[in-house]
This record gives structure tokens, C-alpha cells and sequence, in this order.
């Protein structure tokens, strides 16, 4: 790729515009490299069998931990999946459904009414009381884009 020219809301380096697939006046010393972080409140699926399930694992301080699910319901799986740019219907799952995580039980007792755009954005109920174990952790399935069906 050659002379790449994005506006910022595209969600694949192709959707930008560019000169066109092997058309180019490149050499290797003007390769191109982009390195991705993660700020505190990152969200990722874990352990599921595709990109859009798994375990949600919240990142905070440097390193990422679980969600307890205590509470957790497919309102909250909604919040998660459309942070992560994914459509509605979303399925919450419970009891370590994805595998147990490792690391910290970051978020308990959460309570999202289903429009919020980010997890933060939500309730806990009583605040945060960590009397979980990963054997808890919550999941979610997300429909990927384009995607409906019937559940």
C-alpha cells in the first residue's frame, strides 16, 4: 500500500484510501508500523470460539482482570458488545461459561440498563464487594455486525 489516506473511522486499514494493491514507489526503509495500547477501562474477549465471544476481561493499572457475575445480565453482555463495536442481540453468560480468567476481579454487582455505550457508564449496585472466584467470571456472546438471528 502507497500514499494511505484515512479519516479516522474506518475499521480496516483498507477502507482507507490509498493508491491501489501493488502500486507502489516504496522501498523498505519507508515501511510503516503502528503500535496499539490499551488504556485503563480496554475491553477484550477471551477464550470463546470466535472474535465476538469469551470471557470479558476489563483492562486496568497495566494488566487485565475479570468481571464477577454477580448481576450480570444481557443488558450489561449489550453495553460490553457495543463498546466493542458489535451489534444487539447480545447473550450473557455466567459461571466462568469461557474458562476462568486469571488476575483480578475488577468489576462486581454491575447494573446496566442496555443503552449505555461504555461500561463505565454503568450502575453497581452497592458498590464493589469482591466475595467472587473466577469459577464466576462473566461472558458474553456478541452478534458480529450484519448478523441477526433469531434466539
Amino acid at each position: 500500500m502507497d500514499e494511505v489516506s484515512c479519516v479516522g473511522d474506518e475499521e480496516r486499514l483498507d477502507q482507507c484510501s490509498f493508491r491501489g494493491w501493488f502500486l507502489h514507489d516504496c522501498v523498505h526503509q519507508e515501511d510503516a508500523g503502528v503500535r496499539c495500547s490499551t488504556e485503563d477501562g480496554g475491553l477484550r474477549l477471551v477464550g470463546g470460539n470466535s472474535l465476538y465471544e469469551g470471557r470479558v476481561e476489563v483492562f486496568s493499572r497495566g494488566e487485565w482482570g475479570t468481571i464477577c457475575d454477580d448481576s450480570w445480565d444481557d443488558n450489561d453482555a449489550s453495553v460490553v458488545c457495543r463498546a466493542l463495536g458489535f451489534t444487539n442481540p447480545a447473550t450473557a453468560f455466567d459461571g466462568a461459561f469461557y474458562g476462568e480468567g486469571t488476575g483480578e476481579i475488577l468489576l462486581s454487582n454491575i447494573d446496566c440498563d442496555g443503552t449505555e455505550r461504555r461500561l463505565e457508564e454503568c450502575n453497581q449496585k452497592s458498590g464493589f464487594v469482591n466475595n467472587c472466584e473466577h469459577s464466576e467470571d462473566a461472558g458474553v456472546r456478541c452478534t458480529p455486525k450484519g448478523k441477526y438471528s433469531m434466539l
